[in-house]
């Protein structure tokens, strides 16, 4: 994804943090490693400054946005109160936001969100400020020097949290967060928490697990973002706890959701779960361990044998397994110790086949979305894309959070610098070779057009379909995918741009043609043409 705004920038930053707690604790120093990390870091924290505003808040985009965001604030501070063990943070840049953030705190003790609330699931809903006052709790108790200086606004927040649970806590996301927010307090609201999540909870896999309240059930294999970010929170809040046994099963769940990166579907499930994990994994006895794993197929006897022990157990070992026919795979594995074995598949299917699935999708998106080419057969030079997109109902939410729409562009076009204004709705645009991001504020129902002017850079002929995408960033399998051509481009022959003879390619080269040759297909021979010049370039 791409990493323009305040918060997704920190996906470079806080993992990195939870790397580094982790070597400490296993006393290893793997200094290469923590070289790269606190590199990552640098680079992360530069960047982050840059979305620090006067008052000393953080935004999304920074100086560009109304208002300071409480949630992202909490956030970004947090982050970098965890990581000043490792690397120098500026004093007056931690300071001004904490002064910021507990300005925004209520008479009851709750927080309130005076920006834009990035976050799809912290927007509040039936349980009000439930799960934003949790997350800025967690923020408050990070560092002891700051909850010496703010003793009345942690004592008033952590007050208001014990009070929501004895009434009751609608949301299964807001529940989460506090149980762990709580748990951080050494509250004995936060055992009453986990109870109730306990007796909420649904068994997938033989596991608890937790799904929004108003989510429908997943019609995919993998979890939404905010069911692995609540199972992080769980296993945090165990953690605090000292319930490592009774978690050890929803830790091996959450590892088994990562994807082919070894990250999630967003940021903060992302950050939350590696997080949860770093602080278990401590309890991989990765001294004593000595592993053997042997993985053969139906048609070979052994793929490849890895050996995993306390030298190498931090080092990814992979094998590349070719499948021309359907395979059996097989997976043996002796000694002691824990590991992660994970098998990937990568396929490729035909534009065709892609775009009539995804008609077939619709029922289950979350977007309407219409693209439109805006093409001229006298004009090779320019296309106008237009995209039309809103919520649907059928999310039962009134909007959205941040969304992005991600374009790719067609072959030989790109986007016309500075041809697609910012403003209420875009929020931000990336444009990198080949494909257009866009930052969209948030969608609602009501539906909203943006066009993109785009230029040609190379003749191409024969242009083949490209994909739009638009999806929430805190929920990506809530989205809608499109593909689209230019009917003028997808039609057009190389001879369109060279000529018959090439001569409007490369005019000094010269072709001779035989009568047979004359009657061969056109299209066959201005290809021959297009080859010929390439060479002599090449030449």
């Amino acid at each position: 994804m791409p990493h323009g705004c305040g918060e997704q920038n920190m996906i470079n930053f806080a993992p990195n943090v939870y790397v580094l707690q982790h070597l400490v604790k296993s006393s290893q120093p793997y200094e290469e490693i923590r070289s790269k990390a606190l590199s990552y870091m640098m680079e992360g924290y530069q960047r982050e400054l840059s979305f620090q505003r006067d008052d000393g808040s953080f935004s999304a985009f920074g100086a560009s946005d109304t208002s300071g965001s409480t949630w992202l604030t909490a956030f970004v501070l947090r982050c970098f109160l965890q990581a000043r063990s490792f690397m120098q943070i500026d004093q007056t840049v931690l300071s001004r936001a904490m002064g910021w953030l507990v300005q925004q705190q209520g008479s009851q003790g709750e927080f309130i969100e005076v920006g834009r609330v990035i976050h799809t699931e912290l927007q509040g809903g039936l349980d009000g400020p439930i799960s934003l006052t949790s997350y800025v709790l967690m923020t408050l108790l990070e560092d002891q020097a700051y909850v010496s200086m703010f003793p009345g606004n942690v004592s008033l927040t952590r007050s208001y949290l014990e009070g929501e649970v004895a009434s009751g806590v609608s949301s299964n996301y807001s529940l989460c967060l506090v149980a762990y927010a709580l748990s951080l307090a050494n509250s004995l609201s936060a055992g009453t928490a986990l109870v109730e999540l306990m007796r909420r909870a649904d068994i997938r896999d033989g596991v608890q697990t937790w799904r929004s309240s108003s989510a429908e059930v997943s019609d995919s294999w993998q979890p939404r973002s905010a069911e692995m970010e609540m199972a992080a929170y769980v296993l945090l809040a165990l953690y605090m706890r000292a319930s490592v046994v009774e978690a050890i099963s929803l830790m091996k769940w959450l590892s088994q959701q990562r994807n082919h990166l070894g990250g999630y579907g967003s940021t903060q499930d992302t950050v939350v779960a590696l997080q949860a994990l770093s602080v278990y994994a401590a309890f991989s006895g990765a001294d004593a361990i000595e592993l053997g794993v042997k993985v053969s197929t139906s048609v070979s006897p052994t793929v490849s044998h890895f050996n995993i022990n306390s030298t190498n157990y931090l080092v990814h070992q992979r094998k590349e397994v070719d499948a021309e026919q359907d395979l059996l795979i097989n997976v043996f594995m002796e000694g002691r110790g824990f590991v992660l074995f994970q098998m990937n598949v990568f396929y490729n299917i035909e534009d065709r086949v892609l775009s009539e699935r995804s008609q077939d999708d619709t029922d289950h998106e979350g977007f309407s979305l219409d693209v439109e080419v805006l093409d001229d057969e006298d004009d090779l030079d320019h296309i106008m894309l237009s995209i039309c997109t809103r919520l649907l109902e059928s999310q039962k939410m009134a909007q959205t959070g941040m969304v992005l729409v991600d374009v790719d562009v067609l072959s030989g076009f790109t986007l016309m610098p500075q041809a697609v204004a910012t403003g209420d709705l875009v929020r931000k645009v990336e444009a990198s070779p080949g494909k257009v991001s866009l930052y969209l504020d948030s969608l609602t129902t009501t539906e909203v057009c943006i066009r993109i002017p785009m230029i040609r850079v190379f003749k191409v002929s024969h242009v083949q379909d490209a994909v739009v995408q638009v999806y929430d960033y805190y929920e990506p399998r809530r989205k809608a995918v499109r593909s689209y051509n230019s009917d003028v481009m997808q039609d057009m022959g190389s001879c369109a741009f060279c000529g018959s003879d090439c001569g409007l390619c490369r005019q000094e080269i010269i072709i001779s043609s035989s009568s047979t040759a004359n009657t061969k297909n056109t299209a066959i021979h201005c290809l021959g043409c297009v080859l010929v010049a390439i060479t002599a370039l090449l030449l």
